[in-house]
Parts: C-alpha cells; sequence; structure tokens
C-alpha cells in the first residue's frame, strides 16, 4: 500500500487511492512524518519524538563559532523508534536519551543554546536479520539496533563511528533514506555539506558492502550528478542493481534538479528539472506501476 504524512498522521492508501488507514504517534509523544515502514506481517515501523529537559552548559558548542556553553535547561528534542502491531499496540520502543551522548552530535545543528534538535531521525529500515536501522541525520549516523534487546549493534558514520571506510574517506553527511538491497548491500542518500566550517562535500547516492565482523565498510557504487552541489534537506536513492537507479536531490543548493535515473555505468537514462523549485522528498522507480487509476468510462456517440 501507499503512505502519505499530513496533518500529524501517517495516512495508507489502497492501489486506487482510497485511504483505508491512518496512524497516529503513540499517546504522549509527537509525531515524526519522516517514515513510515509497512512489515509483511501486519507490523508498522514508525518514528516519534519527545522533548526533554538537559544541562548543555559543559558542551561549548554554541554562538557564531560553536565555541559558547549550551543552557543548563535547554529543550532539547530525541527520537524514538517504534513498531506497533496490527492493533497499533506499542511491542517494541527505543529512544535516543537513553542509548546516546549528547556529544554524538554534528555541532553545526548547535546554534540555539536553549533549543536544539538533536538526533532529527529521517529513516526507519529493518534489516534482513529482523534488527531495525535508523538514520540519525543530525549524527551523520546509521546506528543498528537488536530487536530483542535494545542494544546497539553498530554505528556507521559519525563522531561515533565504528567502521573503516574503504574507498571513502569523507564518509557521509546528513544522509537520508537508509535502505537494505536484496543483495546484502546497504544504499543511502549522502546529502553531502556546504558549510564554510568543514571539508565541502557534494551530494552521492551511496550503496555500501558492509562486514559486520570486521566493521569494514566498502563503497561499491556511487552516483554524482554535480560535484558543485550539495543537498540542503530532504532526498533519497533507490538503487536498483542491473537496472535503473533514481537519485533524488531534496532541496539542492546549486540547481533545480529533482532527480536522476541513470543506470549500472552512471549514464543518465532520464532526468527531471523544475525552474519553479520544486522539491520531491523521495522519489521512486517501478519497471510497473503498482497502483491502478479509477478511470471514467467515456462513450463516443457518432450521430452520424
Amino acid at each position: 500500500n501507499i503512505t502519505y504524512s499530513q496533518d500529524g498522521k501517517f495516512y495508507e492508501m489502497d492501489s486506487t487511492f482510497f485511504v483505508v488507514d491512518s496512524v497516529l504517534a503513540p499517546s504522549g509523544f509527537l509525531f515524526d512524518g519522516h517514515d513510515i515502514q509497512l512489515l509483511p506481517n501486519g507490523h508498522i515501523l514508525m518514528l516519534a519524538e519527545e522533548n526533554i529537559t538537559m544541562d548543555l552548559s559543559s558542551y561549548n558548542y554554541f554562538g557564531v563559532n560553536h565555541t559558547n556553553p549550551g543552557s543548563a535547561t535547554a529543550n532539547v528534542r530525541c527520537g524514538i523508534v517504534f513498531e506497533l502491531d496490527q492493533n497499533k499496540n506499542i511491542i517494541f520502543e527505543w529512544h535516543a536519551k537513553d542509548h546516546y551522548n549528547f556529544d554524538d552530535i554534528d555541532i553545526a545543528w548547535c546554534n540555539n543554546p536553549n533549543l536544539v534538535d538533536w538526533t532529527h531521525y529521517n529513516a526507519i529500515e529493518m534489516d534482513v536479520d529482523g534488527n531495525l536501522l535508523v538514520s540519525v541525520r543530525h549524527f551523520n549516523e546509521i546506528t543498528k539496533i537488536d530487536r530483542s534487546t535494545g542494544n546497539i549493534i553498530w554505528r556507521l558514520g559519525g563522531n561515533a563511528n565504528q567502521f573503516s571506510f574503504v574507498n571513502d574517506p569523507q564518509m557521509f553527511k546528513r544522509q537520508h533514506d537508509i535502505r537494505k538491497l536484496s543483495n546484502g548491500n546497504y544504499t543511502l542518500f549522502d546529502n553531502g555539506d556546504g558549510s564554510f566550517s568543514t571539508t565541502y562535500h557534494s551530494a552521492k547516492g551511496k550503496e555500501y558492502s558492509l562486514n559486520e565482523t570486521s566493521l569494514t565498510a566498502d563503497l561499491i557504487w556511487s552516483y554524482e550528478n554535480n560535484s558543485a552541489s550539495y543537498s540542503t534537506a530532504m532526498g533519497s536513492f533507490g538503487r536498483n542493481p542491473g537496472g535503473v537507479s533514481v537519485v533524488g536531490y531534496g532541496i539542492n543548493s546549486d540547481d533545480d534538479m529533482t532527480f536522476t535515473a541513470v543506470d549500472d555505468a552512471g549514464v543518465k537514462v532520464l532526468e527531471i528539472e523544475f525552474d519553479d523549485v520544486l522539491w520531491s522528498y523521495r522519489s521512486f522507480h517501478y519497471d510497473t506501476l503498482p497502483w491502478n487509476l479509477n478511470r471514467p468510462t467515456i462513450t463516443c456517440v457518432y450521430d452520424g
């Protein structure tokens, strides 16, 4: 089925675009519309948020030069992962505040000493082993979570990175759309970063082969449309080895490109851009359309 978020809830539609269900954040928590996954067993993976008070007076991460202390009573927004059953009962929940240190954040996001968007989750995915992958944008990190114990299995990218990156010394920045491929590899959209305080980093779609024992991340395929641009927000990467892969750019810094479709050799087969700055959160490729439009029946009458 097809999902979208609007007005503080997710809506689920059938293949004719008829709304068949809706999903709210569990009671007491804030809605996060970045991602939802409908599992084959009828369960739902979704993101949510909560605000907590933290003493950030010992963290000199704030101000124009990120050298000033935070507030002793800072309002910090933290991510949550939920799994709901068919009746929308919570059967798994995972709170960022219980597992991370504040200094896991990329301090580029530390502007207001009183208010911090700490984790900024933007994608949730189930790995083939049944454990969970969450994209923590403001950490520049993908976290793998043990769905049985709640322990962190590994951390890929960011300040707490545990992997050696092969062919990719810059790793990834401000990423979106973590996904697991049927070939065992992992993909994401690397938004890049154009901040003057960091090394310039362009936007790319990336496919990694991970060795979860030796903790190596080998970049085996990537696509860069424009080395002079990065994506300030949104973005997606739909990798299709042997077929057409689609890189969606979200809000791009240097042009109006919406998405690019490329083959395995990185040759463009299609690209779309809009002069009126139309943004797309995610872009997809389908060999055949997975929906049906209810089309009217038109009868032509010829009266001679």
